[in-house]
């Protein structure tokens, strides 16, 4: 199976994809860390609180596109090591909420 995956990345394990799984990997813990400052969720609080929310999902939309691109090259190339590797990497920075 030959897939064109040119609207994820135009390489596997290119500067592109690197430079994604890097930045995706720093900000992981953003989150968590602004969260872990602010007061209980209340009208008060909403504000800062959305943008907690926010950058979340921004994550998890971020670790989604790595994971399906991912997901397609094991798919096309199971025996592939690098995919797989790849792949497992993703898998134990557990996404947005943590490590797993």
């Amino acid at each position: 199976m030959n897939w064109n995956l040119d609207s994820y990345f135009p390489e596997f394990n290119g500067p592109e994809m690197v430079a994604f799984r890097q930045k995706l990997e720093e900000d992981l813990a953003a989150p968590l860390e602004h969260a872990s400052g602010l007061p209980p969720l209340e009208p008060s609080s909403a504000d800062h609180w959305e943008s907690v929310f926010l950058a979340d999902e921004a994550l998890t939309s971020r670790f989604s596109h790595l994971g399906s691109y991912l997901g397609c090259l094991t798919a096309a190339d199971a025996a592939n090591e690098d995919y797989r590797r790849e792949e497992a990497a993703l898998s134990r920075l557990g996404g947005p909420k943590g490590p797993k």
